[in-house]
């Protein structure tokens, strides 16, 4: 959506929504790095009350103006992606060594 917004010869509005399309809380999010990791993480919650709201999601952003006007469409799920940034973190990391 970035990449079309910034070379589209004009558009209608200034502000496009880039997601996935979907929303996930910090716990699925952790589920899934947990996943992609093959293992569980040290987690420790202090207040589930905070400004993070962890587990209440809210809302997903619309992603209607993105699709319409730049033809934007989420094309990694969630899961593919923190698989591949897990991945791409360790060849980073082996790489650095």
């Amino acid at each position: 959506a970035l990449v079309r917004a910034a070379f589209a010869p004009s558009l209608p509005n200034r502000v496009y929504s880039a997601t996935m399309g979907q929303l996930y809380t910090i716990r699925q999010i952790i589920g899934l790095i947990e996943g992609a990791a093959g293992r569980p993480l040290a987690i420790e919650v202090f207040e589930q009350d905070s400004m993070t709201k962890y587990g209440n999601p809210t809302s997903a952003m619309d992603l209607s103006r993105s699709s319409a006007e730049l033809g934007y469409k989420p094309e990694y799920p969630m899961e593919v992606a923190v698989a591949d940034y897990l991945a791409w973190l360790q060849r980073s990391e082996v790489a650095g060594q």
